[in-house]
């Protein structure tokens, strides 16, 4: 299963950067951000109903900040390369 997964996971990353050239042509208005709600969806499905989460609450404000800043800015990064 292991195996199945790092295939999946390596299909995947190697066709997101063909998926991004296409989107940065053809989309202009800012939605190809959008392709993170699935993703966002799916994540916090599991999250939720596998177990409470067990973060103190002073590490949410880093944990906000890395999601605010880690992601868009490794997207622009990626896509403006």
């Amino acid at each position: 299963m292991a195996h199945l997964v790092l295939v999946l996971t390596l299909l995947t990353w190697s066709f997101s950067f063909m998926a991004a050239a296409q989107l940065r042509r053809t989309r202009t208005d800012g939605s190809a951000g959008g392709r993170f709600l699935p993703v966002l969806l799916g994540a916090g499905a599991i999250l939720l109903w596998r177990r409470p989460l067990r973060i103190p609450r002073e590490a949410w404000p880093r944990i906000v900040a890395l999601g605010l800043l880690g992601v868009p800015g490794y997207n622009l990064f990626f896509l403006h390369a």
